[in-house]
């Protein structure tokens, strides 16, 4: 593994182990804000003004816990696609080396394998057609 490789999986390895804390801590302060919500009394002023504190403590911690699930599905879903695309290089180099070609070809190479019509042979009597047709419109 390279260096850059190592030093990605501690970053990704770092963000999991945050974020799974932080779904913790949430999961755990929407369990205690429930109880609390539960044994206030509904008739006391300030169980009420306390009561619509901890409801918007529970939304902060609903919120924290779906953006971190959220993150999570993020970085497995990025981790896939990285995965994906180092493959992809892989099966590139294998059919490379299987067709005997090391190196991407040349610009030369690649000229003389173009057809006329995509090279721009042919489109500049077409350009030339359209601005007669053009001036024999305007006179």
């Amino acid at each position: 593994m390279s260096a850059v490789e190592s030093s990605l999986t501690f970053i990704v390895r770092f963000l999991v182990v945050g974020l799974a804390i932080g779904v913790f801590d949430s999961i755990q302060s929407i369990q205690g804000l429930q109880e609390q919500i539960s044994v206030t009394d509904p008739n006391d002023l300030y169980s009420a003004m306390s009561l619509s504190s901890r409801k918007q403590r529970i939304f902060r911690a609903e919120r924290n816990l779906y953006l971190a699930g959220f993150c999570f599905a993020l970085i497995f879903i990025i981790r896939r696609l990285f995965q994906l695309a180092a493959q992809n290089a892989d099966l590139v180099d294998e059919i490379k080396v299987a067709s005997g070609r090391t190196r991407p070809p040349t610009a030369s190479q690649l000229s003389s394998s173009v057809p006329a019509a995509i090279s721009g042979t042919e489109t500049a009597p077409v350009r030339g057609n359209l601005a007669m047709n053009s001036a024999s419109r305007q006179g």
